[in-house]
């Protein structure tokens, strides 16, 4: 329950501080957003490849990833959670669109909007960097658009 509560106020505190790193001219460096920006690739690449480990990999040793589906807490627990998925589901179509960077401290928080099989919504990262790496810290996920119901077959009566 506290860590729910921290992950909110956590959402909350960066969704305020947002417009007001919006407003500076000089958002984050050429460099940071394009580590950024290379991880985020790396990301979409694993997710296609159904590769939990891979994409696991791309975040933090202490890395929170939480949403509609709930919260996975550490690298290991990311990773077992894709693994999950992708034993269930192959997605091939999934994709990352950088929407907005800003520096938050040493961190970058980044904005994106995603799909993947008729699914959508934004995702906001907090990004540590290491070395050349740009790794997840925390990630929160939104759902915004689903995939339209299949269509029923329709059955004519018949004219006995």
């Amino acid at each position: 329950m506290k860590m729910c509560l921290l992950l909110t106020l956590t959402g909350l505190a960066i969704s305020s501080a947002l417009p007001t790193f919006a407003q500076q001219k000089d958002t984050i460096d050429p460099q940071t957003r394009q580590q950024i920006e290379a991880a985020e690739m790396k990301y979409d690449e694993a997710f296609n490849k159904n590769d939990a480990a891979a994409l696991a990999a791309l975040f933090t040793q202490d890395a929170v990833e939480t949403g509609p589906n709930g919260t996975a807490y550490g690298q290991a627990a990311i990773q077992q959670r894709h693994a999950d998925l992708f034993a269930k589901w192959k997605p091939k179509d999934h994709v990352n669109t950088i929407e907005k960077v800003y520096l938050l401290g040493d961190e970058g928080v980044t904005v994106m909007k995603w799909s993947v099989g008729g699914y959508g919504g934004y995702v906001v990262t907090v990004n540590s960097h290491q070395g050349d790496n740009s790794l997840v810290h925390l990630a929160v996920y939104g759902i915004t658009t689903t995939p339209a119901p299949s269509p029923s077959p329709t059955t004519t009566p018949s004219n006995k």
